[in-house]
């Protein structure tokens, strides 16, 4: 018979090698067709000196963050008592279901942009965040590129949430995995996103690979702090000024 910390270790256990699967097949698949050879969208590179070689190291930390990631989840089935993680679709509807997976989403974007303003104090950037910036020409490996400490406090994100609001278990995996492709995408190196992208009114405000990868530059690492969207930047004074004369260059440097 299975008891509690058994059945705790397993859900750990199989949750990681889930997450770990599916952000090596995503970042992979990002590498195969943006780092290949004959890649269509070799002009749309934001640094233009390419990175041909899987990075090991961003590997590695993203690995770790992972762990460290299902940790903090698979702890919620020890406290599952204490939180309000339901299990019954029905008990709130099929709406809330759905608004919670959004409000997921602008939480963490908040909490992300807070963290992430708190990691550039400089004493923490230079023992803790500063593992995120050696990827100055960042790839799709480089979205979970922690330290254990910055990756602890991301981790902290769900449990926090679960123990106020209702959170159903499918809805967190729905963001889970939304939150592995943005981090892929905005890593990713490339801006293959329209020219329309930056003007329209609703699109304006989600955060692409060239606004991020502007933040990756050592001049440049106090602006775009964002991860979802511009809003916390706009708010902050923290949105970098040229972001869309350089979206506009590498849109004319790339000629579609």
């Amino acid at each position: 018979m299975i008891n509690e910390y058994n059945a705790f270790l397993l859900i750990v256990v199989v949750g990681y090698f889930f997450r770990v699967a599916s952000y090596l097949t995503i970042s992979y698949t990002a590498w195969r067709i943006f780092y290949s050879q004959d890649s269509k969208y070799k002009s749309s590179k934001v640094l233009l000196k390419n990175r041909s070689f899987i990075p090991k190291i961003e590997i590695t930390n993203s690995l770790v963050t992972l762990a460290i990631f299902s940790l903090s989840l698979g702890g919620l089935y020890l406290f599952r008592d204490y939180t309000r993680l339901y299990f019954d679709l029905s008990k709130f509807g099929l709406t809330y279901f759905f608004f919670q997976v959004v409000l997921l989403i602008l939480i963490h974007d908040t909490w992300f942009y807070w963290v992430h303003r708190f990691m550039h104090i400089k004493i923490i950037y230079q023992y803790v965040h500063v593992i995120h910036h050696r990827s100055i020409n960042p790839t799709p490996y480089a979205g979970l590129s922690f330290h254990p400490i910055e990756a602890c406090l991301e981790g902290l994100i769900v449990p926090m949430i679960v123990f106020v609001i209702p959170l159903h278990h499918f809805s967190i995996f729905i963001w889970f995995v939304i939150m592995l492709l943005h981090v892929v995408y905005i890593h990713i190196g490339f801006e293959f996103m329209p020219r329309w992208w930056h003007k329209n009114n609703l699109t304006r405000w989600i955060i692409t690979p060239l606004y991020h990868n502007i933040h990756h530059v050592p001049k440049s690492m106090r602006y775009n702090m964002g991860l979802y969207f511009i809003f916390w930047d706009k708010l902050m004074g923290t949105l970098k000024p040229d972001y869309h004369e350089n979206f506009e260059k590498i849109v004319s440097r790339r000629g579609w």
